[in-house]
């Protein structure tokens, strides 16, 4: 805690909402003070957060109350703190043991706070801090998030901000997902395209769209490349390279790693990390595939009987739906491999019909009248000498008057 700025944060023993007294501070940034509380009414430690937009606003005199600097600020900082609250709300929806829980929500001292679970643990960036974490412990981690991220995606949201400093990790090993500022939520009425505000991100683990702000061009393999860049940090302790966009092979970006992680993680995380949004994993799913040695091998991401054959969670198959507008603008048609078998057996079918009538041609007795003879049929048989014997390609064939 030594860098955090105090200056500004509401004095330890303050009482939030008649209910939350603040114990210590925890982390404090251009747009919120984060304290660790006791929740007084259950006697246990809670996280709140606090809306605070420094060079925005700032304490009045009875240093608890929040004002705006001066009325040209006012519409910037009612702005941020509408999207402060709908963060909180946003969170709320979000059930999963490894996405922080949002408790409360209230306002207070001319500003607005949420509550949530206290972790008693520390970021993966302070962690990796002291070792690089080994490749079992990474693969268990990325499963972790993974999970997490599942459910952010089904709920039609997207972080757009997974890194190690907003992933918690306790004694446990257990991780969780948080600080969703940056996220976004998908449009009820067209589900590729995002709210107009401006996308934050953090250099290293944010693909060329969201360093671009091409908000149709995000999808769920924007925060999946932000998991390969996590991986990454984690197996080696180094902040991510940056994106090369033409460096765009399955296999291109093939970091220096230590001794000990295998070829196929290194490969998993080139394949995550690809700058093509189109060539990443296109869900949760594919990215659980690639990691466990499934390589994806069709330039679209999508699934084929060869690679991957997990099926596809419903906020997938809303992105891949008919007519969806990929990441590269094109219009992408559902894969339907049952479709091509049909039309094969047909096929199939109408070869054996065709050569059926054209052997019944070949082998019926010459004449103009044959077709008539054989709708007429004599209701004696035939005498023993007009049974013929017919050669067709080598094979005999003799035919018996019925």
């Amino acid at each position: 805690m030594s860098n955090l700025d105090t200056s500004q944060m509401l004095s330890v023993g303050t009482m939030l909402g008649g209910r939350y007294r603040i114990e210590r501070y925890l982390a404090s940034g251009g747009f919120g003070n984060t304290y660790v509380a006791t929740d007084t009414r259950f006697n246990g430690l809670v996280a709140v957060k606090e809306f605070f937009m420094r060079g925005t606003n700032h304490r009045a005199s009875d240093h608890s109350t929040v004002v705006v600097s001066n009325a040209a600020n006012q519409a910037g900082f009612d702005a941020q703190l509408d999207k402060f609250r709908r963060e909180a709300q946003r969170i709320f929806t979000l059930r999963n043991d490894h996405i922080v829980h949002v408790i409360d929500l209230f306002d207070a001292n001319g500003t607005s706070y949420y509550v949530m679970d206290f972790i008693d643990g520390e970021s993966l960036s302070a962690r990796v801090k002291q070792a690089p974490l080994s490749e079992a412990q990474t693969r268990d981690v990325a499963g972790q998030l993974l999970d997490a991220l599942d459910t952010v995606h089904r709920a039609g949201f997207f972080h757009l901000d997974v890194k190690p400093g907003n992933i918690m990790i306790d004694r446990k090993g257990h991780c969780t997902l948080i600080d969703f500022g940056a996220s976004k939520q998908l449009s009820a009425m067209e589900r590729t395209s995002l709210s107009s505000s401006g996308m934050a991100y953090t250099p290293g683990y944010a693909p060329i769209e969201q360093e671009g702000q091409r908000t149709k061009s995000i999808g769920p393999w924007t925060d999946l490349y932000a998991v390969g860049a996590t991986l990454y940090h984690l197996l080696t302790g180094q902040r991510p390279p940056e994106v090369d966009p033409d460096d765009t092979g399955d296999d291109g970006r093939m970091f220096a790693y230590p001794a000990g992680v295998s070829m196929q993680m290194q490969k998993a995380i080139s394949r995550l990390m690809n700058p093509s949004p189109r060539r990443r994993p296109q869900n949760v799913e594919q990215a659980k595939a690639v990691l466990a040695g499934r390589s994806l091998t069709s330039g679209d991401g999508t699934n084929t009987e060869e690679t991957v054959s997990a099926p596809m969670s419903k906020a997938a198959q809303e992105f891949q739906s008919h007519d969806h507008q990929r990441a590269d603008g094109k219009v992408a048609k559902p894969h339907n491999p049952s479709g091509g078998r049909k039309k094969l057996w047909f096929f199939v079918g109408a070869v054996a019909v065709c050569l059926a009538v054209a052997t019944i041609f070949l082998l019926r007795p010459s004449g103009s009248n044959a077709p008539a003879d054989i709708a007429q049929a004599p209701t004696e048989p035939a005498a023993p000498d007009t049974e013929r014997t017919y050669t067709v390609n080598g094979v005999e064939f003799k035919m018996i008057s019925v």
